[in-house]
């Protein structure tokens, strides 16, 4: 357990200094199946290579990828 976590406001103001960060992993999902993240536009005119990201290794692996960036932009979501 974390023995110093962040209070409401900090989450909000590094979710939002990171904002394009978020944008960068909501590029890397595929558009379907992850429509009810409204709260975060995807960048636009990312480089291609960047939507395989999840696309080696087995398919536990790519689960894995799928789900880590998931988590990500659910936990955050809210405070874009």
């Amino acid at each position: 357990v974390d023995p110093h976590p962040l209070r409401k406001l900090g989450e909000c103001c590094l979710a939002r200094f990171f904002r394009d960060d978020y944008r960068l992993i909501k590029a890397m999902l595929p558009k379907h199946g992850f429509e009810n993240f409204t709260e975060i536009s995807p960048l636009q005119n990312v480089h291609p290579l960047l939507n395989s990201v999840c696309s080696w290794g087995s398919d536990e692996q790519r689960a894995s990828c799928m789900a880590d960036l998931e988590s990500m932009i659910r936990r955050r979501a809210g405070f874009l």
